[in-house]
């Protein structure tokens, strides 16, 4: 790919999900400053329109509000068809997620830290990322989000340099143990778009995370 035809890519990728969390943290910072949502009364209502309301759901129980979290897993590299490695990463992630009914929106922002070991010496790398997700609370106590998910990544290599414009997609489910605390499991592929060849880096991580109260009750 031409040059200008990548940079021309990077900006649009790089506006698409900049816009996207930007509407994210609008959406989550109304609803938390806020202290409640209203309660619309569904009476009547089709269920389209029910999806969205949930008048049921008692503030302790929704996915509604900012969160932060530690995380750790493996991922793969491949540079390219004959070139491959792997390590583990560790990192912290913070974020907020709107409940609207059985559908969750949010936004975040994460660093991680990656280690792969190559011809026996450590290579380790620096990792800042942020993105939106998109998912739907399938069970009936809502306990259970599955989503999807997308961002843009960027990676400080030791000794290297850096990698930056990636983009990443993938998914993940996340369990809410208690009404603050929740385990989750994701997947993502990140594209490294400046690098040769279909060079991507592939990620499961396992994370623990904590729901910070509705400002109302700390009051």
């Amino acid at each position: 790919m031409p040059l200008n035809s990548k940079r021309t890519t990077h900006r649009l990728k790089t506006a698409a999900i900049a816009t996207v969390v930007v509407a994210g943290l609008a959406l989550i910072g109304l609803a938390v400053w806020s202290g409640k949502a209203a309660a619309a009364d569904t009476a009547g209502k089709a269920p389209a329109q029910q999806l969205f309301n949930d008048p049921a759901q008692s503030p302790t129980q929704t996915w509604t509000g900012l969160y932060f979290g530690v995380e750790g897993g493996l991922f793969d590299a491949m540079m390219d068809p004959i070139f491959g490695v792997d390590g583990y990463l560790y990192g912290v992630r913070v974020g907020g997620d709107l409940q609207m009914g059985v559908i969750v929106a949010g936004a975040y922002v994460g660093y991680d830290r990656l280690t792969v070991s190559v011809g026996g010496s450590n290579v380790d790398a620096n990792s800042l990322y942020y993105g939106a997700r998109l998912g739907i609370l399938p069970t009936a106590g809502k306990e259970v989000l599955v989503y999807g998910t997308a961002g843009q990544r960027n990676f400080d290599i030791d000794g290297l340099g850096k990698l930056d414009q990636n983009w990443f997609a993938g998914g993940g489910a996340q369990w809410r143990m208690t009404k603050n605390w929740s385990a989750g499991l994701e997947y993502t592929r990140t594209w490294l778009e400046d690098a040769p060849g279909n060079a991507h880096v592939n990620a499961t991580v396992l994370s623990l995370s904590y729901k910070l109260p509705p400002l109302g009750s700390l009051k």
